[in-house]
């Protein structure tokens, strides 16, 4: 399996095993190290299997969730109350 276009609940639905090999084989391929390996973390009430690297005293962790999508969609944006609020308005002429 590719790590590139990884998602998340295919990520969750690896055995341990498979899990284990695949996070060994990104370290492998970018020079990383994993030194706490796969662990188990809860957020928002949700749990999520975690692999943790480590290179040059940084550590990073795999975030998998396939290909992002940046920016917004202009047509349907409708800003709320606030963001109308905080628009500056146009200085007037006092000619």
């Amino acid at each position: 399996m590719s790590y590139a276009d990884l998602t998340v609940a295919q990520w969750n639905d690896l055995a341990d095993g498979a899990a284990r090999r695949l996070s060994e084989e990104i370290a492998d391929r970018h020079g990383l190290t994993v030194p706490v390996g796969l662990q188990d973390t809860v957020y928002a009430g949700r749990s999520h299997r975690v692999a943790l690297f480590e290179r040059d005293g940084m550590r990073f962790a795999l975030v998998p969730g396939g290909r992002p999508t940046l920016g917004h969609d202009a047509v349907r944006f409708r800003p709320t109350p606030h963001q109308l609020a905080a628009t500056p308005t146009a200085p007037r002429s006092t000619a």
